[in-house]
């Protein structure tokens, strides 16, 4: 413990001196002296600072009380006790030392023991100040971080609420096209059946208006996955073979002829659950995107089948509540095109969001795209590298 002993007296400081050295006590007392005021203010100033001050009133260059008022007014130096010691014992001047901030006031000629007790009385105090001080500053601490943590999980929830009625709001708009889209198709395939009936022997326009029904079908179908789009569940998820299904969606897409598509998946059958044409429409986005993102200096598509199990899905998982079980079918869909920037990669199934220029993109794709997976019990994730390409991993549970 530092104590500073500030006198302009020699025999004063010598005595005092000797009182703290021979207190009886386990601690190791560091005394420092100081003959004025001022040379009293530099060593409060210097750390490591004391941790008590004795300090007389009446000294040569300035007296105590302006020492006093200026280590309290320092916001380093302002928590040491200070105890006057002095032959000064009137009344006001006690009064007027208090008021600086003085911890003690002591008068000549003293006692001892009481210099003894008042002493270690003030370095006790300091002692459980000090600590109570550092618990305080940990648990404020411990409190911005609680606050911190707290603000981001508002942050979280907030974004997922955003999202949730960019989600709910789509669902409106696509009800309500799907709904004008089917008053459309009315008409136009009542019309055709009666085309149908009053040209019963010419082949080649019953063949044309065959051709129209056909397409007016595969035209409602989709109209149904708008509809099913803007509901929570897209009904009874059914057993298909993954592997057909990936052969016959590449059928379906032009591909340019500077991609090349590479297959990594086994002969066999794999029955996965889900709905068919929900992934068969998650099969032509991916693609399609992929093909987009090669369009200028081509590249390979490739595509992977592999079997997952669910202890390795836990990590892309963001949901404590939302388990995986069992084994699941990993499909990877990557593509050697131009990437996805870090910045905007959590933002990909936004609905509305879209990098390609206006006229090319909707952004509604990769949203639906999300939704089907989700509704299929599955998972979905995406690595990308800007300028090396991108790769989609989607986690669907084996039938």
């Amino acid at each position: 413990m530092k104590i500073l002993i500030v006198d302009d007296d020699a025999s004063n400081r010598t005595l005092l001196a000797a009182i703290i050295e021979n207190i009886n006590d386990s601690e190791n007392y560091e005394i420092e002296f100081a003959e004025g005021g001022h040379e009293a203010i530099k060593k409060t100033n210097i750390p490591p600072y004391p941790d008590v001050v004795l300090l007389d009133i009446m000294m040569p260059d300035i007296d105590g009380y302006e020492v006093c008022k200026t280590i309290k007014s320092n916001e380093l130096t302002k928590h040491i006790p200070i105890i006057f010691i002095t032959a000064r014992n009137q009344y006001e001047d006690e009064i007027k030392a208090f008021k600086l901030g003085a911890a003690e006031y002591i008068t000549k000629p003293f006692v001892k023991g009481v210099v003894v007790n008042r002493i270690k009385n003030q370095l006790e105090l300091k002692k459980y100040r000090d600590n109570l001080e550092k618990v305080i500053s940990e648990k404020n601490m411990s409190l911005i971080n609680i606050n911190k943590n707290l603000q981001n999980e508002i942050r979280e929830l907030e974004s997922k609420l955003l999202y949730a009625q960019k989600l709910e709001s789509l669902g409106i708009i696509a009800r309500g096209i799907a709904h004008d889209f089917n008053n459309l198709l009315f008409p136009i395939s009542g019309h055709a059946e009666i085309i149908l009936d009053e040209v019963p022997n010419n082949e080649l326009v019953k063949q044309s208006v065959k051709e129209i029904l056909k397409v007016i079908d595969r035209t409602k179908e989709i109209v149904q996955q708008i509809l099913k789009y803007g509901k929570k569940s897209y009904g009874k998820l059914v057993s298909f073979n993954i592997v057909q299904s990936i052969s016959q969606t590449l059928k379906l897409i032009p591909i340019p002829l500077n991609i090349k598509i590479k297959l990594n998946m086994p002969q066999q059958i794999i029955m996965i659950k889900g709905n068919p044409i929900q992934i068969q429409q998650v099969l032509i986005n991916l693609f399609t995107n992929a093909i987009y993102a090669m369009r200028k200096n081509g590249g390979i598509l490739e595509v992977t089948l592999i079997n997952e199990y669910s202890s390795n899905l836990r990590q892309i998982v963001d949901s404590s509540d939302d388990e995986p079980k069992g084994e699941y079918i990993k499909l990877s869909i990557s593509d050697t095109g131009e990437g996805i920037d870090k910045s905007i990669l959590d933002k990909i199934f936004e609905p509305y969001f879209t990098t390609k220029p206006e006229g090319e993109g909707s952004g509604i794709g990769l949203s639906v795209v999300q939704k089907i997976i989700k509704e299929s019990k599955g998972y979905i994730n995406v690595q990308s590298e800007v300028n090396i390409g991108t790769t989609f991993n989607i986690y669907l549970p084996i039938a």
